[in-house]
């Protein structure tokens, strides 16, 4: 008698194997953009929250508004990943997905106010986004105007 597997035996084997990948994959890629999600919203938060200390120590936001603002600008005023000023004064283009397609755009005041307004905003492109915006917590955020700087922020 012989060791070993007959060939009836490997090819069950594989099968199954390849009915487990079928069900796994699509749930690790599931739970991979719940995690870009969760990252997206508490990238928001953390925005808003550096932008408010940011405005109430230096007094002003950084640069001159009435110009677009640069990287450095925004790199003095937060570490957030996914932010870029865009050609227009005073606005930051919050990026999610990999694409680096627009999920809302932010304009910044000199009198420390916070707007977010964006046709992307409202048809927002790719899955994170619109899962982010989505959420009730950041919607809330996003639709109330934020204000800065010896005033009380509304929220």
């Amino acid at each position: 008698m012989r060791k070993g597997f007959t060939m009836i035996e490997l090819i069950f084997v594989i099968v199954i194997l390849g009915i487990l990948a079928a069900v796994a994959i699509p749930r690790l890629a599931a739970t991979r953009d719940d995690a870009a999600v969760t990252a997206a919203a508490s990238d928001i938060a953390t925005l808003y929250k550096d932008l408010g200390t940011y405005y109430t120590a230096q007094g002003s936001f950084d640069g001159n508004l009435s110009a677009a603002l640069t990287q450095t600008n925004l790199k003095n005023m937060t570490n957030v990943q996914g932010i870029y000023p865009t050609s227009t004064a005073a606005e930051i283009d919050f990026r999610t997905d990999a694409n680096k397609t627009s999920c809302f755009i932010m304009t910044l005041t000199t009198d420390g106010n916070v707007t977010v307004a964006s046709s992307s905003r409202n048809n927002p492109a790719g899955t994170v986004c619109k899962e982010v915006i989505g959420l009730s917590n950041i919607k809330a955020l996003l639709d109330n105007n934020q204000s800065f700087g010896g005033r009380k922020v509304a929220r």
